[in-house]
């Protein structure tokens, strides 16, 4: 697990207070600790593993750890950081966020891969109607040639409303823009199959602090699989038409 080296600063965004650090491989990252509570880290590192493996842009990561001297003079950032395993996600310097005017047809396909796997997911945190804004949780460069899908601490959402993300979530467009056939099914379905592959073992790496033995965490982690799953039933499919 990498160490914390420097504390670079507070980022301005997110309810989950994270901040830019500097590790010992001389890597920035962007940290979150507990408050983005330890259910929504698992979150974050069971879809950022399985996210990357069915092929979308999410940024690389890893587990920190904060030293004790690093924080021995600040008790809100002993309190939101210490003595526990942290999701960090590498630092992507010179990016901006999405617009309106990110929404170009050269990422077709990458905006109906975000659709798809925020839905099965349950993530309902990256809405976006060109008309209002919104939360896309979406990175861009500034020239439009590289999207980067951050942030899934509020996915596998008990409240998720079908409906509200067809009409709000930043990719619905694109996913409805053309009639999906069994082929596109057949090839999603595939693909997020290869990506359960690695669900074990990625279950395997969560931190002990995270699940901490709370009743609470254990049945996240049950529905979580059970959510994941899902891909196999055509309600999954016939629920997206």
């Amino acid at each position: 697990m990498l160490q914390v080296i420097e504390i670079i600063e507070t980022m301005i965004q997110g309810f989950t207070k994270p901040v830019l650090c500097r590790a010992n491989d001389g890597e920035r990252y962007i940290v979150k600790g507990r408050e983005a509570t330890n259910a929504g880290l698992i979150k974050e590192y069971v879809c950022a593993s399985l996210g990357q493996k069915f092929g979308l842009p999410i940024p690389d990561f890893c587990l920190v750890e904060f030293p004790d001297e690093l924080l021995m003079y600040d008790g809100d950032l002993q309190r939101r950081f210490g003595g526990v395993p942290c999701f960090a996600s590498k630092y992507e310097p010179a990016l901006q966020e999405f617009d309106r005017s990110s929404y170009v047809e050269k990422h077709t396909e990458l905006f109906r891969k975000i659709f798809i796997f925020d839905y099965w997911v349950r993530n309902d945190d990256r809405t976006f109607v060109a008309e209002h804004g919104g939360n896309p949780n979406l990175l861009i460069n500034s020239s439009r040639e590289s999207i980067y899908v951050i942030d899934h601490n509020l996915a596998f959402s008990a409240d998720f409303d079908l409906e509200s993300f067809k009409s709000t979530h930043v990719a619905s467009s694109f996913w409805y823009k053309s009639q999906i056939d069994l082929f596109d099914d057949e090839a999603y379905h595939d693909e997020m199959q290869r990506s359960l592959l690695i669900l074990d073992m990625v279950m395997s790496e969560l931190p002990d602090e995270w699940v901490n033995g709370e009743i609470c965490e254990y049945e996240l982690i049950t529905s979580l699989r059970l959510q994941l799953e899902s891909i196999n039933t055509k309600e999954f499919w016939s629920d997206l038409k």
